[in-house]
């Protein structure tokens, strides 16, 4: 019994040193070495967090060894599939929803369990959620179609596409800046624009924080690199070429993006507004820079301001329009005055209007930054004017 253990233990051991140096050669002998004694040994588990032979596959992004390791599992074993997780309560489908490279991966598994699509790790999320998180939007429509989604009414495809903090697959997929998945979304679940995350925010208040999204001129992706593209030192033209390809249609599908965000927004909307921050004061918001502390917008108009710890600006407390203006995203601001002039005209509760927030920004900037959308606003203002007029009148 004694020498069995050592020498189950010797086989982890090397499994695992033969994941870590990429030799997965060496993986397939060894499983097939084990297999023939133990057909389980794609469920043998060899890292610290619980990980299977076949998790650490799907991690490395092997389809090939995953689909040789599946094949080693007898007809009568795949039940089991739905419940082998590591620790964090992943099943081999989380882990292969991460790339769209593991699309046959992923059809292998559904043929043998098809539950699988709809089993929550710890922390409430289903496997099409990870997809979204990481911005696969292949492997996100294949998992939606395998669901049946679209079929299903909104309250029952929300509990699928959301985690147990209220964070949905829409907030998630912005994040990584892939917008044509989030498009795709938008445009198949439009109910989850109005929802709002562990901090109360909707997608949209998300994107009107993050000011990098909407640099034209720069590529960014998932792993991290970032470089001008009228800088670039890359030679090949036909990679140039490709690159801003795909950085023109990143854009376009981020500006199609905002516009059907806008479209349902109510962020601008202090009662319903109000409603749902009742609902979530439990949940913690994550502050923002206090612009009228540093500009001391009251001291400078001869007011008594008392600054309190306790009820510091939370981004969730104001509106897309607002954190657009303070973040110069010209794009959002734009849109939201057209599509809903009577905003213009909307103060916070520092008694600011959006140009009053431009030109303290602009004040407070090195050289100068949010000059542009203050001279946008100054420049339509009359008109922008005339249509909340219009639509007053109404």
């Amino acid at each position: 019994m004694a020498d069995n253990d050592e020498l189950e233990q010797k086989h982890i051991s090397d499994m695992l040193n033969a994941f870590m140096d990429k030799d997965y050669d060496k993986v397939r002998l060894l499983c097939s070495l084990i297999g023939l004694r133990d057909p389980k040994v794609p469920f043998q588990r060899i890292s610290i967090s619980n990980d299977t032979v076949l998790h650490m596959a799907a991690y490395s992004k092997r389809k090939d060894l995953v689909l040789d390791l599946l094949n080693m599992i007898p007809e009568d074993r795949n039940h089991q599939l739905s419940d082998i997780k590591n620790t964090e309560g992943n099943t081999l489908l989380h882990e292969v929803a991460t790339s769209n490279d593991m699309k046959d991966a992923a059809v292998e598994l559904l043929n043998r369990n098809p539950d699988l699509t709809i089993v929550s790790n710890n922390s409430g999320e289903k496997p099409i959620f990870c997809a979204a998180r990481c911005g696969q939007t292949e492997m996100f429509e294949l998992l939606a179609k395998e669901m049946k989604l679209e079929e299903r009414n909104p309250e029952e495809s929300k509990a699928h596409l959301q985690r147990n903090d209220g964070t949905t697959v829409l907030h998630v997929s912005i994040a990584t800046e892939c917008f044509e998945l989030p498009l795709f979304i938008v445009k198949n679940y439009p109910y989850l624009t109005e929802q709002r995350d562990q901090s109360s925010m909707t997608a949209l208040q998300h994107l009107a924080c993050n000011p990098t999204a909407f640099r034209r001129r720069e590529i960014q992706t998932r792993r991290g690199f970032k470089g001008l593209l009228n800088k670039s030192k890359i030679e090949v033209q036909g990679v140039i070429g490709e690159l801003f390809s795909d950085t023109c249609m990143r854009y376009k599908s981020l500006l199609e993006l905002v516009k059907l965000l806008v479209e349902k927004d109510t962020s601008w909307d202090t009662n319903i507004n109000s409603q749902a921050m009742s609902l979530g004061e439990s949940n913690k918001d994550p502050e923002i820079k206090e612009y009228s502390s540093k500009l001391n917008w009251e001291k400078k108009e001869g007011q008594n301001s008392q600054e309190s710890s306790t009820n510091k600006d939370k981004k969730s407390n104001k509106s897309a329009l607002f954190l657009a203006t303070m973040s110069n995203i010209q794009e959002i601001v734009k849109e939201v005055l057209y599509s809903q002039p009577q905003t213009l005209k909307h103060t916070n509760k520092e008694g600011m209007n959006i140009l009053h927030v431009a030109t303290w920004f602009e004040k407070a900037a090195e050289s100068g930054t949010t000059r542009p959308i203050r001279l946008r606003l100054e420049a339509h203002h009359s008109e922008f004017n005339t249509r909340y007029e219009s639509y007053d009148t109404h």
